[in-house]
């Protein structure tokens, strides 16, 4: 027993020792690619070096975590991990570095952690994300409102009250706010035209939320399939994806926003991301036959669907399924019949 203890707390300070050295690593990849893209001036740099080794703390232990719980290994790994930490971003300097940064660091990380080599064990059974094509159709309509239900209550919250974004956007609040919603609803569209021409262009103007949604949930997918664990532990994985390195353009200070503006919108955006990131993965994690299935915590025993008699009756799929006895496809090898 206490070799064991020896062997656990070598090997923690060993993943630790290794974290240590990714943050580094990715702290000098950022100050690369900040001087490379021309985004900051080199006199500049030297004063937001803090800002750059605050986000590289952020964002290593994270992405170190993904890598260490993913069931993927050497060049799927390496690919993933490069396009969860790939920038969307508005200005082509901030891509340029984002760019830069996950093409340097990803590689990298699988290789310090230990991960470019896939493991030698028993294969595994995976259902993450194996639906059929009618609940990934209602699934991702849900998925896209709750994007923007949640976006519009975080951008009403922390934008439209911040005084200094109101003055930014000329006094007329960004995007859809909530006293928006509530004002088309109390008027009614279909009361005048005009108002159904406001609300014709409020739906237009919702068409890139949208398509940022379908984006979002594209990236997270591979972070769902891969990582080992309950459900609630990739929900965890992929909120901090969306809540840390897809924002990490907002912890620097640039010449085109005031720093009270920077970090109204880098607060509003991380909490938007955290709650989107762990809704998303609790309605694509798997197959849910109920609406009870849904609101159930913890994953079922019986595994197999996609791939033995998944094609089956829900009944008789049930029935063979109390006929096998199985355990989660995480720690056992799936019987198929």
């Amino acid at each position: 027993m206490e070799s064991y203890h020896i062997i656990n707390t070598t090997y923690r300070l060993s993943v630790a020792l290794r974290i240590g050295a990714l943050t580094l690593a990715l702290f000098i990849c950022l100050c690369l690619a900040f001087a490379v893209s021309g985004l900051q001036s080199p006199e500049r740099l030297g004063k937001v070096w803090v800002n750059l080794l605050v986000a590289a703390l952020l964002i290593s232990p994270v992405v170190s975590h993904i890598i260490l719980r993913s069931r993927w290994a050497g060049r799927p790994l390496v690919a993933a991990i490069f396009l969860v930490l790939f920038p969307v971003a508005l200005l082509p300097q901030f891509l340029t570095v984002g760019a830069i940064t996950a093409a340097a660091f990803s590689a990298v990380a699988v290789l310090v952690l230990g991960k470019m080599q896939r493991e030698t064990a028993v294969p595994v059974s995976n259902a993450r994300v194996a639906m059929p094509k009618e609940e990934w159709a209602w699934k991702l309509a849900v998925v896209i409102a709750i994007y923007l239900v949640v976006h519009a209550v975080f951008n009403y919250l922390m934008l439209w009250c911040s005084p200094s974004v109101r003055a930014y956007h000329g006094d007329v609040g960004p995007g859809v706010g909530l006293a928006d919603v509530v004002t088309v609803l109390q008027r009614g569209p279909w009361l005048a035209p005009l108002q159904t021409a406001e609300l014709v262009r409020r739906a237009a103007s919702s068409v890139p939320h949208v398509l940022r949604a379908l984006v979002w949930t594209l990236l997270a997918l591979p972070i769902i399939r891969m990582m080992k664990g309950p459900w609630w532990e990739a929900g965890v994985a992929v909120g901090l994806l969306s809540a840390i390195p897809r924002n990490a353009q907002f912890l620097l200070p640039n010449p085109y926003v005031l720093d009270a503006t920077r970090r109204a919108f880098l607060a509003e955006r991380a909490c938007a991301g955290l709650v989107f990131g762990w809704a998303l993965v609790w309605l694509l994690n798997r197959h849910h036959g109920s609406l009870r299935e849904l609101f159930q915590w913890r994953e079922p025993m019986v595994t197999g669907y996609h791939t033995s008699f998944g094609h089956l009756p829900g009944r008789l799929r049930s029935r063979l399924g109390r006929r096998i006895r199985t355990t989660r496809s995480e720690d056992w090898q799936c019987i198929t019949v």
